[in-house]
């Protein structure tokens, strides 16, 4: 009979869980040059409102990118390749940035 307490628990764990993935930010874009080259190999990374920054990624050969955070707050700063680029952005947002 101790099971169904410890059955309860295990879905309420799996049930957070999957919540938190949820609420995990993410935006995609297309970076490219002035000449409009693509930017590949650049990195991409983010600080988020109200706290915390985003993991380094690296655009793809032709200069798309996908970046996402563990949060369901907006991008205060993009930042490329070390530079801010970009400011106030929410996820789920397509952007493109041309860079110098």
């Amino acid at each position: 009979m101790k099971s169904k307490p410890i059955k309860s628990f295990c879905l309420m764990v799996i049930f957070f869980a999957a919540s938190s993935f949820a609420f995990a930010g993410e935006i995609s874009g297309h970076i490219s040059y002035s000449d409009g080259s693509n930017c590949s190999g650049c990195s991409v990374s983010a600080s988020i409102s109200r706290g915390g920054v985003t993991e380094k990624v690296y655009t793809d050969s032709k200069g798309n990118f996908t970046l996402t955070w563990s949060s369901s707050n907006s991008i205060a700063k993009l930042f490329v390749n070390g530079s801010t680029v970009r400011r106030n952005i929410r996820s789920g947002e397509y952007v493109t940035i041309t860079v110098r």
